[in-house]
C-alpha cells in the first residue's frame, strides 16, 4: 500500500479491512501526501459496532458497509472445474 502511494499515477488508495496492523502503514501514506487513503469497513447497525481503521494522524475517510450492501455485491456464481 505505501510503495502503490508512492507511484505517481495512483492518486487515491482504498483499503478494505479491519486489520489494526495496517494502521502504521496508513499513518505512512498519510505522511507521504502522495496519494489520499479511504477505507471501508463492516458496521452492523444494530449493535452499533464499527470496526474502521483509525490514525493517530490525520483524519481517514471511512465508508460504512453493512449486510444490504454486501448482499448486494455477492457473487452468487457457482463457479465449476
Amino acid at each position: 500500500m505505501v510503495r502503490e502511494a508512492q507511484d505517481s499515477g495512483v492518486d487515491l488508495i482504498i483499503l478494505a479491512s479491519s486489520d489494526s496492523d495496517l494502521a502504521p502503514a496508513i499513518e505512512e501514506v498519510q505522511r507521504l501526501h502522495t496519494a489520499k487513503i479511504e477505507t471501508v469497513s463492516w458496521y452492523d447497525p444494530v449493535t452499533r459496532i464499527d470496526r474502521a481503521l483509525r490514525s493517530t494522524g490525520m483524519r481517514v475517510w471511512n465508508t460504512r458497509l453493512n449486510r444490504t450492501h454486501f448482499e448486494a455485491g455477492r457473487d452468487r456464481t457457482t463457479y465449476n472445474p
